[in-house]
């Protein structure tokens, strides 16, 4: 493939993703997000504070959708995609303990909010519905991959 064509591809894709950032600077933000979630997952049902994650949640957002468009496997597509659709699970304002999605514990059971709470890692005492927050942003997300279109090659 010639340096041009490789070049007007790039451009096309980052134009696609809705970024000026550049591939290199993009996959070591995914790498800091991976690393984040393999590190210390986000618990089902909980949205944890935003100031936890390595960067950004725009700046993690924009890497993942500029390594969506430059990338042609699968594999690593299904995984960005999803990557993308995990970032509801931290929020601005939650604090520094997990919080459940909703005051009624929707995603735990009983069991489960006990166990988190008495090792510190749930509030007991909640009194924030998350539910409503966490939805939207992933309704707005999943939106925005149908409507991604990758640039041909």
């Amino acid at each position: 493939m010639s340096l041009f064509k490789r070049l007007r591809r790039r451009h096309r894709a980052n134009a696609a993703a809705g970024s000026d950032m550049d591939l290199v600077t993009a996959n070591r933000i995914v790498h800091d997000y991976r690393k984040r979630v393999e590190d210390a997952p986000p618990y089902p049902g909980v949205v944890q504070d935003d100031n936890t994650l390595p960067h950004a949640k725009q700046a993690i957002k924009e890497a993942i959708m500029v390594c969506l468009a430059h990338s042609r496997d699968r594999a690593v597509i299904t995984q960005l995609r999803y990557a993308l659709l995990l970032l509801p699970a931290w929020q601005a304002g939650v604090g520094d303990e997990p919080q459940p999605i909703s005051d009624q514990g929707n995603g735990l059971s009983l069991e489960t909010r006990a166990f988190l709470a008495q090792f510190g890692e749930l509030s007991t005492d909640s009194t924030s519905n998350w539910a409503a927050i966490v939805e939207a942003e992933r309704e707005q997300l999943a939106a925005e991959l149908r409507n991604f279109s990758k640039p041909d090659d």
